[in-house]
Order: C-alpha cells, then structure tokens, then sequence
C-alpha cells in the first residue's frame, strides 16, 4: 500500500517471491486482514507465487481498458455455451473415437441444449407468437 519492503527473497526452485514488512506499519494499515498478508512476531510477510498473475493489477487494468471489457462480453457468451456442454451435458469426454463422431456427438449435444433453451424461452414466455405452433 505503497510503503516500502524491507527484504525480497526469491524462492526459484518453488517460483515464489516473498516481501516482508514491517510488522507495526502492517498492523496500523486496514488492510491486515486481507489474505495476502501474513503478520507474525517479527514481520509482515506476502508471498506471490509467479504462476498466478497478481489480481489487483489485472483488476485495474481490465477496469480501465473499454477494448479488454468488449473483448470480454464477447468471449463470455462463447464460455457459457462451453461450460454448460460440459457440465451438463456430459462432454468433458467422449465415448466415441475418430473426428467424425465426435463431431457428431458434439452436434447432438448442441441440438440439445438449443431445444433445451428454447424450452425454456417457451415457459418463460407463454403467450409469445412461438409458442402458438
């Protein structure tokens, strides 16, 4: 929260870096609770591990860019559709083998899950022209 380390130590073999604090600023800041921080005797300590890209500085920056929100409403719809094939729909795996199955598994599962959601658009709206066939 802009104050300075006291001491980094880099931990290659594990991929993490680890800051320390000092304890009594850490304690003072309303943030100590927050899961990052680590306070102890001695030390405020907060590890990043180098896998995991640091969220609040993704937070900001896909705050500020209007091309990365588009670029995200976009893609949602695409990651929905995906995640319910295969959550509930059963395609996490195929029991099929070769290209044209499976295209074919995946054909009918999309079928599906259309007849599906248009079920649902029939109940939600009952009185609606599509309904009336």
């Amino acid at each position: 929260m802009g104050h300075e380390c006291q001491e980094n130590k880099v931990n290659h073999k594990n991929k993490k870096t680890s800051s320390y604090f000092d304890d009594n600023t850490c304690r003072a800041c309303s943030h100590s609770q927050d899961p990052p921080v680590k306070i102890t005797k001695r030390k405020a300590k907060v590890e990043w591990n180098w896998s995991k890209p640091r969220l609040e500085l993704r937070r900001l920056i896909f705050e500020q860019d209007q091309d990365n929100i588009e670029l995200f409403r976009l893609r949602s719809g695409g990651e929905a559709v995906m995640s319910e094939t295969k959550n509930t729909l059963g395609l996490r795996r195929f029991r099929v083998r070769g290209f044209a199955k499976a295209e074919l598994a995946i054909f009918f599962a999309v079928t599906g899950l259309n007849i599906k959601r248009l079920f649902n658009w029939l109940v939600a709206h009952p009185g609606s022209s599509a309904s009336k066939f």
